[in-house]
C-alpha cells in the first residue's frame, strides 16, 4: 500500500508541481507584464514630465514673445508717429520750399527789371554826360563869344567915343 498509496501521492504531487509550474509560469508571466506595463507606465510619466518642462519652458517663451509682441507694437506704433510726422514735416518742408521757389522767382523777376532800369539809368546818364560836355563846349564858346562880344563892344564904345570926340572937336572948329 504504500507503493500504491505513495503513487497517487506522487501523482497528486506531480500534478500539484505542473499545477504550481503553470502557475509559477503564469505568475511570471503576469510579473514580465506588470513590470512591462510599470516600465511604460514610467517611461510615460518621464515623457509627460518632459512634456510638462517643455510646455512650461514653451509659457515661459510665449510669455517673453508675448512681451516682446508687445514692446514691439509699441515701437511700431511710435514709428508710425515718426513716420507720419516726417512726411507731415516733409509735406511742410515741401510747402516751404515751393514758398521760397515762388518768392526768388519773384526777386529774380523783380532783380531782372532793376537790371533793366539800372542800364536804362546808366544809358541815360551816359546820354546826360556827353550832353552836358556838349553843354560846356557850348558854354566856353558863348562865354568865349560874350568875352569877344564885350571886348568888340568896349572896342567900339572906345571908338565911338573918340568919333564923339572928334565930331565935337570938329564941330568945334567949326564953329
Amino acid at each position: 500500500m504504500s507503493d500504491t498509496t505513495g503513487d497517487p501521492l506522487k501523482t497528486i504531487q506531480a500534478q500539484l508541481s505542473a499545477l504550481l509550474e503553470e502557475r509559477l509560469t503564469e505568475l511570471d508571466a503576469i510579473l514580465r507584464a506588470s513590470e512591462a506595463t510599470t516600465q511604460r507606465i514610467i517611461a510615460a510619466e518621464a515623457e509627460l514630465a518632459r512634456h510638462r518642462a517643455e510646455k512650461a519652458r514653451f509659457d515661459r517663451d510665449m510669455a517673453s514673445l508675448d512681451t516682446t509682441v508687445q514692446t514691439s507694437a509699441a515701437e511700431l506704433d511710435a514709428l508710425r508717429a515718426r513716420a507720419e510726422s516726417a512726411r507731415s514735416g516733409r509735406s511742410e518742408h515741401e510747402d516751404e520750399a515751393d514758398r521760397l521757389k515762388a518768392e526768388i522767382a519773384q526777386i529774380d523777376g523783380e532783380s531782372e527789371a532793376l537790371r533793366e532800369r539800372i542800364h536804362t539809368l546808366q544809358t541815360e546818364a551816359r546820354t546826360i554826360r556827353d550832353e552836358n560836355a556838349t553843354l560846356k563846349r557850348q558854354l566856353r564858346t558863348l562865354e568865349e563869344n560874350v568875352a569877344q562880344m564885350q571886348a568888340a563892344k568896349a572896342e567900339l564904345r572906345s571908338s565911338l567915343s573918340a568919333l564923339t570926340a572928334q565930331a565935337q572937336a570938329v564941330s568945334l572948329s567949326s564953329d
